[in-house]
């Protein structure tokens, strides 16, 4: 599903999520701000800063030399399943801009020299974020500057020919072609950061023209999302007499703190009831998979057409999709994680 195509942005097919864990490059979703910048990987410098100091610079191939590490995480744009939403702005998503997968490169930990409260990140097309010192800088946030994508270098519109994977953050601060690390105590100022663009606002503020009446400075930007499930794909099933269950439903399930007990319910009679969902077995790799999405199938029997299907997860900690889609309206269309439900007819 393309959205724009300069810049492109576009969504993973979400009737072959069930069936990729691991989402191929090709079928990634791609999120732009800008158009692709042409980097030539032999002309390729990262350049480190402490304030306004440089401490370091480096090429493609210096990174590429030193001790790696393969980790797998799934990346969500702010703004997946935006369009549910009734009169926000941006791209209007639909439930495919997600996708998941193996990327290998040098943690950034061993790179920090430095101690600070943030770490800016910029890249060559000139989107600006920043993310906490404490997330970059220690070993269990699993922050990677990687150069590999699924076995392969970077597709260039996934940031050719280094970009950032920040575990658990949502997507926009998973910088592509990565230029510049900053360490400095204060956050960047920028549209991504600082700005609208990535702030969830309180549901009173109904237009745009009404943002001036608020102080976006002590509105946190997003980083972490909240617990997230859809339905991607109904199969129906062939079952002789009209017995059992008659339908296959799949989804995906993902939580920005990894979850090792994932629970995803499924109804078919509007939530008054719910049935457990099968969680896909590569899910129970867990080290692999602990940033990454789970995938999840159950079967049901529907007596009626047209039916509408719901699914909600569940966290390690309890937390569950919310029911009502407009207690987190916000008009910037920004994580939305209500239950998902979706019309067979």
């Amino acid at each position: 599903k393309i959205h724009s195509s300069e810049p492109c942005n576009a969504e993973t097919p979400v009737e072959l999520i069930h069936k990729n864990p691991i989402t191929p490059n090709e079928h990634w979703y791609i999120r732009n701000h800008h158009p692709v910048p042409d980097i030539k990987a032999e002309n390729f410098k990262l350049s480190f800063y402490n304030k306004k100091n440089l401490y370091k610079t480096l090429s493609l191939d210096e990174i590429k030399e030193m001790p790696s590490k393969k980790l797998i995480t799934t990346i969500q744009c702010g703004g997946n399943r935006r369009r549910e939403f009734e009169g926000t702005s941006g791209t209007q998503w639909d439930i495919g801009a997600i996708s998941t997968a193996e990327w290998e490169g040098v943690p950034l930990y061993n790179l920090l020299e430095h101690k600070s409260k943030h770490i800016h990140l910029v890249g060559y097309d000139g989107v600006k974020v920043s993310i906490p010192y404490k997330k970059g800088a220690h070993a269990m946030g699993d922050v990677l500057l990687a150069y590999k994508m699924n076995g392969e270098d970077l597709p260039r519109d996934h940031g050719y020919p280094l970009r950032i994977i920040v575990p658990g953050y949502v997507g926009i601060k998973n910088i592509k072609w990565i230029q510049e690390i900053i360490l400095e105590d204060e956050e960047i100022d920028s549209p991504w950061q600082t700005g609208l663009a990535y702030k969830i606002l309180p549901g009173s503020i109904r237009c745009l023209e009404d943002v001036s009446k608020i102080d976006l400075s002590k509105i946190d930007t997003i980083e972490e999302m909240p617990i997230q499930s859809c339905i991607t794909y109904i199969e129906e099933l062939e079952k002789p007499g009209g017995w059992g269950q008659n339908y296959r439903v799949y989804g995906y399930a993902y939580s920005s703190k990894p979850f090792e007990h994932p629970k995803v319910d499924v109804s078919v009679d509007g939530g008054k009831t719910w049935s457990i969902a099968g969680i896909n077995t590569k899910y129970h790799e867990f080290e692999r998979f602990k940033w990454g999405w789970c995938l999840w199938g159950a079967d049901v029997k529907i007596d009626k057409l047209p039916c509408e299907i719901q699914c909600r997860a569940i966290d390690d900690d309890g937390n569950v999709q919310p029911n009502e889609i407009n207690d987190i309206w916000n008009i910037r269309g920004l994580s939305n994680n209500s239950i998902h439900k979706k019309i067979i007819k």
